[in-house]
């Protein structure tokens, strides 16, 4: 929004509450000092039930899981940091611009050498760093954040268009499909969300793979508008529609239709 107009005094005001937000994660979400933040309980991630959380969940937490350094939150935070970045050095603080420019690029840095396994992106166990070997979508906003390496791209762009792991009915399944515990009526445990579709699909295009992008958004979109509405998930073996109807984040289908003219 303010890229297209901008408003020194809505962006100070941004600016100071997104500072805040990111000082938070900082203060308490990395507990190991390493510059990587974790989710402390399922629910904050958004990814409720999901098979990423089953080997870290005990019940002696207050918080229901050993703290988790996650994929997609600390390519959300790089993404988070840059912008915080940017917007200093519009209003001024030019310190702060070069400090988050840093920060940023420590993050990036992380996510690539401590979370890629040579083949995939995967969630860490803070502290200890045991790499939580469960393949999910969480892995492809390393593509929308343009976190991964070329190198790292071109092998996600390979298990998303595997069949026996992301490449399904309706793709995207919320655990390969080659999980054990992958079950594609399961919540967060085999449906499809059309958000986790959104990143990967801009992902894609930030990659140069156009092509794979449209290939996606056209089998997407031909799930969808079998039914008059867009709905919370799907199931990712057959493409029927489940969950809630009229779902907030499953409009991002609109998005994509625009850019591909569908």
């Amino acid at each position: 929004m303010l890229e297209t107009s901008w408003d020194e005094g809505f962006a100070k005001k941004a600016f100071k509450v997104l500072l805040k937000y990111d000082e938070w994660w900082n203060k308490k979400r990395d507990e190991d000092f390493d510059l990587l933040c974790s989710y402390h309980d399922p629910l904050e991630s958004g990814w409720d039930d999901s098979v990423r959380w089953d080997d870290v969940k005990v019940q002696e937490s207050p918080h229901g899981m050993y703290p988790v350094e996650a994929v997609d939150l600390n390519c959300l935070l790089y993404k988070q940091r840059s912008v915080l970045s940017h917007l200093a050095k519009r209003l001024g603080f030019g310190e702060l611009a070069k400090n988050y420019e840093n920060l940023a690029q420590q993050s990036a840095q992380l996510v690539r050498k401590k979370m890629w396994d040579g083949d995939f992106f995967y969630d860490l166990v803070s502290g200890s760093h045991k790499m939580l070997k469960v393949k999910t979508p969480a892995a492809f906003l390393t593509l929308f954040s343009r976190v991964a390496d070329n190198s790292q791209a071109k092998t996600l762009v390979k298990h998303l268009f595997n069949k026996e792991e992301f490449w399904t009915a309706f793709p995207l399944p919320t655990v390969s499909k080659d999980h054990p515990k992958y079950d594609p009526e399961g919540y967060w445990r085999g449906r499809s969300w059309v958000n986790l579709v959104w990143f990967a699909y801009h992902g894609l295009k930030n990659y140069g793979f156009y092509e794979e992008a449209s290939k996606l958004a056209k089998k997407v979109f031909r799930a969808i508008k079998k039914s008059f509405s867009c709905r919370e998930n799907y199931n990712s073996a057959t493409a029927e529609p489940m969950g809630a109807v009229d779902f907030g984040w499953s409009t991002l289908i609109l998005d994509i239709a625009k850019q591909e003219a569908l």
